[in-house]
């Protein structure tokens, strides 16, 4: 009788310790909150670093491309520009995920997590951004300029290489190159198998083929960044929760726990730290290279869990976590009695005085212990070169008088749990409203609990969810429209931080009203792009913001 055996697989050394590792209830929870939320926050960052090479591509000229190639090299001001490129769409685009995934990672840890530290956070928002701007405009500078350093002797004409190279802007040195090849060798193949066929034509059909393959390259780059920097920024929420927990005494002190997917993607890296507990402060070991946790390379797509292990206070390891209780250093805490402000800057060091030159600057509002700081950074580079930097202002900032209100249920009549009939919201800024009308008596505004509850039953949640930016959207206005009726302002704002964009009325006191009357909201609303860009076509603008 013929017995017939099923062969056994045969595993690798790293696929049967990848099998063998138990995987924990929390490791599968780390991960699949982090993968869920690189799934849903990566698209909008991909976009943006798609839509900048595709700027970029359309913006140099075929002509500057040919000077170019004849003169071996990219001129100092196209390279610069780009670099001036990436800062503003990663300081206006990328830092408010990165504070999104922050938070995200920090709520992963707890739900109600909102006490972060906000000198840090800034701090590593501003750093890390300087060094993503540093190392993608290099990568596309390597590039562009290997490229049209390329030898023309027979193989190319300068116009046939400006016309392969404009598509591969914003593609690393190996892409580059990489396309390139596969230019030639569809457009030899088209020669040699069709002896008939025009070489300009050869030409014009290996340039599509490579546009195609070049789309999918910079589709790939967009998502590799957008994945690999939104996960090192939920990471950085994360373990930064994790160690202001331990110092405050929430948690006891503990490791970290490395957790991969366990599957046969894993690569022998991420496989050998599956499992691993970290140091006391939360760095991992693998022959001989320190690991401050996922992401281990690009593309990874490994998350960590923390497990208490000790008692009593936290071991002194602790203190190099990425933010303290207060997130200031050497301040023990923040409240509105005591105002904070500072400047820090990412490396390099001031190198000759005052030669650094603003390129652009983006300012988010963070909440820590109750108190709102205004964090602007500002992108820099020096006297024309390609050295940057950003630098960080923090200060504390007004809170909104609307803040307690906000997230509350309708005001249903005045004075109704404690809610004044007129609250002010502060002061604008007159000179900004003059172009509405010069006759403004105050620069005082004022809502009413009646417009509060117009507001909540006419625009339902809009209040509740939004009215903490009210005051800085009146009076840090992105467009003043003409509105319908006389002495009245139609203001537009774009709240970057979170991408909603908001409009309000305002109707401005003037002489001949009645003695003592405030500048006040008629009504307050969230509206979306379409009709935001609406307005700005169909109204006349008035004022617009620099």
């Amino acid at each position: 009788m013929l017995v017939i055996r099923k062969r056994q697989q045969t595993l690798t050394p790293r696929e049967l310790f990848i099998r063998k590792a138990k995987k924990s209830k929390a490791g599968k929870d780390a991960l699949k909150h982090l993968n869920d939320y690189l799934n849903a926050a990566t698209p909008e960052p991909m976009y943006w670093l798609h839509s900048l090479w595709g700027n970029q591509q359309n913006a140099i000229t075929y002509k500057e491309l040919r000077e170019a190639i004849k003169n071996g090299y990219m001129d100092e001001a196209t390279l610069q520009a780009w670099q001036q490129d990436y800062a503003k769409v990663v300081s206006k685009r990328i830092f408010p995920g990165w504070y999104n995934a922050i938070a995200a990672g920090a709520q992963n840890v707890s739900a109600d997590a909102t006490n972060f530290g906000v000198l840090a956070t800034a701090q590593w928002v501003a750093d890390h951004g300087a060094e993503l701007v540093t190392v993608i405009s290099g990568e596309a500078r390597e590039a562009i300029q290997a490229l049209v350093g390329t030898t023309v002797n027979g193989q190319y004409t300068v116009d046939e290489l400006s016309r392969a190279i404009r598509p591969l802007v914003g593609l690393t040195r190996p892409q580059a190159a990489a396309n390139l090849r596969y230019y030639t060798k569809v457009r030899d193949a088209l020669l040699e198998q069709n002896p008939t066929m025009k070489k300009a034509t050869a030409e014009k059909r290996a340039q599509e083929a490579a546009m195609k393959y070049a789309a999918r390259q910079h589709r790939y780059r967009a998502q590799m960044i957008a994945e690999t920097e939104t996960a090192k920024a939920y990471t950085q929420g994360y373990r930064g929760y994790v160690a202001q927990q331990v110092q405050n005494g929430a948690l006891r002190p503990g490791v970290m726990v490395w957790d991969t997917a366990q599957d046969e993607a894993v690569c022998p890296v991420c496989g050998a730290l599956n499992g691993q507990e970290s140091d006391e402060r939360f760095t991992f070991r693998l022959n001989g290279k320190t690991y401050d946790g996922p992401p281990a390379h690009p593309r990874c797509r490994c998350a960590e869990h923390f497990e208490e292990r000790g008692e009593g206070a936290a071991p002194g390891g602790y203190t190099q976590a990425p933010w303290g209780a207060s997130g200031v250093p050497g301040r023990p805490g923040v409240s509105p009695a005591d105002p904070y402000s500072m400047t820090i800057q990412t490396k390099p060091e001031e190198i000759g005085g005052d030669g650094w030159r603003e390129i652009c600057r983006e300012t988010h509002i963070l909440r820590e212990n109750g108190v709102d700081y205004e964090v602007t950074i500002v992108s820099e580079n020096y006297n024309g070169t390609l050295a940057f930097r950003n630098r960080v202002d923090v200060k504390t900032v007004e809170s909104s008088p609307l803040s307690n209100l906000a997230g509350s249920s309708m005001i249903g009549s005045e004075n109704v749990g404690g809610v004044p009939p007129v609250i002010p919201l502060g002061k604008i800024d007159i000179e900004k409203y003059r172009c509405v009308t010069p006759d403004i008596v105050t620069d005082e505004v004022i809502i009413t609990s009646e417009r509060i509850r117009h507001i909540q039953e006419r625009h339902p949640n809009d209040f509740e969810r939004f009215a903490g930016y009210l005051v800085r959207i009146i009076r840090e206005p992105d467009y003043i429209l003409e509105a319908n009726k006389p002495n009245t302002a139609f203001v537009l704002k774009e709240i970057e931080e979170n991408g909603e964009r908001f409009q309000a009325i305002v109707r401005l006191a003037v002489s001949s009203d009645a003695p003592g009357l405030k500048n006040s909201i008629i009504t307050f609303l969230k509206t979306d792009e379409k009709r935001y860009a609406r307005y700005l076509r169909t109204k006349k603008i008035l004022y617009k913001s620099e």
